[in-house]
């Protein structure tokens, strides 16, 4: 039950009482919509519900109509891959995991430097078969797309609509450098293609910045600052932007990322050493804001 931010503030049945547990409750970016997902049963994978405020319509999906839906597989909450809504509260993205892990029959254990990690992280993950998985419901068309797999295992949807950001960090093997180098991918979410975007990534994850729209991707590179429209599927070097002769190189390492955007996404405020900056998206020449 929702009580009711208004006059009288009534109570909204949104589920009646269940034998089973919620796992997980999100809410709409706007406040105009809750999604939930049920626990698993012997014979179910789970259930997700949807409830919309305004016009009172309520929708249900169990993930095993799904074609693309792992039958082995049921709903379970993430860390990982929190449940939440798309940036403009059309899906719902949802983790799940096998119902029973697969279990390793290799003995003794033994690990070759050609393995991608650790024997301890193979046997537990299984080539990312015991992992956690996300999938995203579209709730106007009932239906879901699988975004991770064993062959894309992690996934980031912050802020986004259409195209979530997919990856594998065993691709290149066990660690030779400070971070594993990660191809990355953009994941349509309509025709469920994917697109190589950075080879080679080797910065933090946590250095991949979505614009507010979820339009654009920031991100550093090769000593660079990066910025990739995901509508146009275009790439844009935001470093060689500086022109000026006395601005200063921006070099990912040591330095601040990008701190923000104008507010109809067509500049990106950054520093170099010494001053901040608006560099534009197009050909026009960067703004110097600050004097040293």
């Amino acid at each position: 039950e929702v009580i009711a931010l208004k006059k009288g503030f009534p109570i909204i049945t949104i589920l009646a009482p269940q034998k089973r547990p919620i796992l997980q409750i999100g809410w709409h970016p706007k406040g105009k919509a809750l999604a939930y997902a049920l626990a698993s049963s012997e014979n179910s994978a789970g259930f997700l519900g949807y409830y919309h405020f305004e016009n009172k319509t309520e929708k249900h999906f169990d993930p095993l109509i799904s074609n693309n839906f792992p039958k082995s597989h049921i709903l379970e909450p993430s860390w990982e891959y929190p449940f939440m809504f798309s940036l403009d509260g059309s899906k719902i993205f949802f983790a799940h995991k096998r119902r029973e892990a697969v279990q390793s029959s290799e003995i003794p254990q033994v690990w070759k430097y050609t393995d991608p990690f650790p024997y301890k992280i193979m046997n537990a993950t299984q080539g990312w078969k015991n992992t956690s998985h996300v999938s995203v419901w579209d709730v106007k068309k009932n239906k879901s797309l699988r975004i991770t797999d064993e062959e894309f295992p992690q996934a980031i949807y912050k802020n986004a609509n259409n195209q979530v950001l997919v990856y594998n960090q065993s691709t290149y093997g066990f660690k030779t450098h400070y971070r594993n180098r990660i191809d990355l991918y953009g994941m349509n979410l309509v025709t469920g293609k994917r697109t190589l975007l950075i080879k080679k990534y080797d910065h933090s994850i946590n250095q991949l910045k979505r614009s507010p729209s979820g339009r654009f991707l920031l991100y550093g590179h090769q000593g660079q600052w990066w910025c990739y429209d995901m509508k146009k599927q275009k790439k844009i070097n935001l470093t060689a932007k500086y022109s000026s002769p006395e601005s200063y190189k921006i070099m990912v390492n040591g330095l601040e990322p990008p701190v923000g955007w104008n507010e109809n996404e067509t500049a990106v405020f950054m520093y170099d050493k010494y001053d901040l900056w608006k560099v534009f998206l197009d050909d026009k020449t960067p703004v110097r804001i600050t004097r040293g």
